[in-house]
Protein backbone atom coordinates (compact mmCIF):
# COMPACT_ATOMS: atom_id res chain seq x y z
CA UNK A 1 0.00 0.00 0.00
CA UNK A 2 2.85 2.39 0.94
CA UNK A 3 4.03 1.88 -2.65
CA UNK A 4 1.36 2.89 -4.51
CA UNK A 5 0.71 5.88 -1.97
CA UNK A 6 4.31 6.88 -3.10
CA UNK A 7 3.22 6.24 -6.83
CA UNK A 8 0.31 8.45 -6.30
CA UNK A 9 1.52 11.10 -5.18
CA UNK A 10 4.57 11.41 -7.49
CA UNK A 11 2.61 11.06 -10.53
CA UNK A 12 0.01 13.89 -9.15
CA UNK A 13 3.12 15.85 -8.37
CA UNK A 14 4.79 15.53 -12.25
CA UNK A 15 1.30 16.61 -13.74
CA UNK A 16 1.21 19.39 -11.82
CA UNK A 17 4.48 20.53 -12.80
CA UNK A 18 3.99 19.70 -16.63
CA UNK A 19 0.54 21.99 -15.92
CA UNK A 20 2.09 24.60 -14.55
CA UNK A 21 4.62 24.81 -16.82
CA UNK A 22 2.53 24.26 -19.56
CA UNK A 23 0.58 27.34 -18.53
CA UNK A 24 3.98 29.41 -18.24
CA UNK A 25 4.35 28.72 -22.09
CA UNK A 26 1.49 29.36 -23.38
CA UNK A 27 1.45 33.07 -21.56
CA UNK A 28 4.53 33.41 -22.85
CA UNK A 29 3.44 32.52 -26.24
CA UNK A 30 0.51 35.13 -25.95
CA UNK A 31 3.02 38.17 -25.51
CA UNK A 32 5.48 36.96 -28.07
CA UNK A 33 5.75 40.25 -29.63
CA UNK A 34 5.51 42.83 -26.65
CA UNK A 35 7.97 43.19 -24.74
CA UNK A 36 6.13 42.69 -20.99
CA UNK A 37 8.51 42.21 -17.50
CA UNK A 38 6.87 40.53 -14.73
CA UNK A 39 9.66 41.88 -12.82
CA UNK A 40 8.65 43.68 -9.44
CA UNK A 41 4.68 42.91 -9.88
CA UNK A 42 3.98 42.21 -6.49
CA UNK A 43 6.37 45.05 -4.96
CA UNK A 44 4.72 47.28 -2.06
CA UNK A 45 4.94 50.60 -1.45
CA UNK A 46 5.24 51.74 1.74
CA UNK A 47 2.22 52.32 4.03
CA UNK A 48 2.31 56.33 3.58
CA UNK A 49 3.30 56.50 0.20
CA UNK A 50 -0.32 55.27 -0.62
CA UNK A 51 -3.73 57.44 -0.68
CA UNK A 52 -6.72 55.68 0.46
CA UNK A 53 -9.35 54.73 -1.64
CA UNK A 54 -11.69 57.76 -0.45
CA UNK A 55 -9.26 60.78 -0.93
CA UNK A 56 -8.60 59.78 -4.54
CA UNK A 57 -12.30 59.68 -5.00
CA UNK A 58 -12.93 62.54 -3.44
CA UNK A 59 -13.87 65.24 -6.00
CA UNK A 60 -12.71 67.98 -4.06
CA UNK A 61 -9.37 66.89 -4.23
CA UNK A 62 -9.69 66.25 -8.44
CA UNK A 63 -10.96 69.71 -9.07
CA UNK A 64 -8.87 72.26 -6.69
CA UNK A 65 -8.05 74.40 -9.56
CA UNK A 66 -12.09 75.62 -9.73
CA UNK A 67 -13.53 78.34 -7.89
CA UNK A 68 -14.42 77.81 -4.04
CA UNK A 69 -18.35 77.93 -4.70
CA UNK A 70 -17.80 75.19 -8.40
CA UNK A 71 -16.11 72.81 -5.84
CA UNK A 72 -18.73 72.92 -3.37
CA UNK A 73 -21.71 71.74 -6.10
CA UNK A 74 -18.89 69.00 -6.74
CA UNK A 75 -18.06 68.14 -3.13
CA UNK A 76 -19.89 65.47 -0.72
CA UNK A 77 -23.62 66.94 0.50
CA UNK A 78 -23.62 64.80 3.27
CA UNK A 79 -20.95 67.45 4.65
CA UNK A 80 -22.93 70.28 4.29
CA UNK A 81 -25.53 71.63 6.87
CA UNK A 82 -28.55 70.43 5.85
CA UNK A 83 -31.13 73.51 4.43
CA UNK A 84 -34.04 74.97 6.16
CA UNK A 85 -37.15 73.86 4.93
CA UNK A 86 -39.77 76.16 4.16
CA UNK A 87 -42.67 75.06 6.20
CA UNK A 88 -45.86 74.74 4.72
CA UNK A 89 -47.72 73.37 8.23
CA UNK A 90 -48.82 76.80 9.75
CA UNK A 91 -51.80 75.65 11.14
CA UNK A 92 -51.59 72.66 13.50
CA UNK A 93 -47.94 73.57 15.18
CA UNK A 94 -47.57 71.32 18.01
CA UNK A 95 -51.11 69.41 18.77
CA UNK A 96 -51.35 66.12 18.80
CA UNK A 97 -54.14 64.17 17.43
CA UNK A 98 -55.42 60.44 18.22
CA UNK A 99 -57.13 58.14 15.70
CA UNK A 100 -60.56 58.69 17.87
CA UNK A 101 -60.26 62.76 17.23
CA UNK A 102 -59.42 61.72 13.39
CA UNK A 103 -62.63 59.65 13.33
CA UNK A 104 -64.76 62.28 14.82
CA UNK A 105 -63.50 64.68 11.57
CA UNK A 106 -65.37 64.53 7.92
CA UNK A 107 -63.48 63.46 5.14
CA UNK A 108 -62.84 67.04 3.97
CA UNK A 109 -61.75 67.87 7.65
CA UNK A 110 -59.74 65.12 7.70
CA UNK A 111 -57.68 65.64 4.57
CA UNK A 112 -57.14 69.14 5.13
CA UNK A 113 -55.73 68.62 8.32
CA UNK A 114 -53.94 65.25 7.37
CA UNK A 115 -51.79 67.96 5.06
CA UNK A 116 -51.19 70.08 7.50
CA UNK A 117 -49.69 67.79 10.24
CA UNK A 118 -46.66 65.85 10.63
CA UNK A 119 -46.97 62.22 11.12
CA UNK A 120 -45.72 62.29 14.30
CA UNK A 121 -48.37 64.20 15.25
CA UNK A 122 -50.60 61.15 15.60
CA UNK A 123 -50.35 59.20 18.33
CA UNK A 124 -51.41 55.74 18.60
CA UNK A 125 -50.76 55.44 14.74
CA UNK A 126 -49.33 52.23 14.65
CA UNK A 127 -51.06 50.36 16.66
CA UNK A 128 -53.76 48.28 16.93
CA UNK A 129 -57.21 49.12 18.65
CA UNK A 130 -60.98 49.54 17.98
CA UNK A 131 -60.49 53.41 16.83
CA UNK A 132 -57.64 52.17 14.62
CA UNK A 133 -60.23 49.30 13.27
CA UNK A 134 -62.78 51.77 12.85
CA UNK A 135 -60.57 54.29 11.12
CA UNK A 136 -58.94 51.91 8.53
CA UNK A 137 -62.48 50.00 7.90
CA UNK A 138 -64.09 53.35 6.20
CA UNK A 139 -63.53 53.00 2.31
CA UNK A 140 -64.69 56.57 1.73
CA UNK A 141 -62.12 57.78 4.34
CA UNK A 142 -59.54 55.67 2.64
CA UNK A 143 -60.56 57.05 -0.88
CA UNK A 144 -61.11 60.95 0.51
CA UNK A 145 -56.82 59.67 1.48
CA UNK A 146 -56.15 58.27 -2.01
CA UNK A 147 -57.81 60.89 -4.00
CA UNK A 148 -55.79 64.29 -1.84
CA UNK A 149 -52.30 61.69 -2.15
CA UNK A 150 -52.70 62.36 -5.60
CA UNK A 151 -53.89 65.44 -5.77
CA UNK A 152 -51.16 66.56 -3.52
CA UNK A 153 -48.77 64.47 -5.88
CA UNK A 154 -49.57 66.21 -8.58
CA UNK A 155 -48.49 69.66 -6.90
CA UNK A 156 -45.54 68.19 -4.91
CA UNK A 157 -42.42 70.43 -5.43
CA UNK A 158 -38.58 69.57 -4.25
CA UNK A 159 -38.93 72.16 -1.30
CA UNK A 160 -42.89 71.72 -0.39
CA UNK A 161 -43.48 67.75 0.45
CA UNK A 162 -47.55 68.90 0.28
CA UNK A 163 -48.02 66.66 3.30
CA UNK A 164 -47.99 63.37 1.71
CA UNK A 165 -45.72 61.74 4.18
CA UNK A 166 -48.52 61.73 6.33
CA UNK A 167 -51.24 61.00 3.73
CA UNK A 168 -49.20 58.02 3.18
CA UNK A 169 -48.65 57.13 7.05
Amino acid sequence: MKGYSKKMLVGVSFASLMLGSFQGGSLAEDTKGEQVSYRNVLKMEPVGVQLPVQELAHSSKVLESKSFEKRLQFADLSQRPPEVKKESKQLAVAKTYTIAELNQLSNQQLVDLLVTIDWEQITGLFQFNTDSLAFYQNDSRMQAIIDKLKQQGQAYTKDDSKGIETLVE
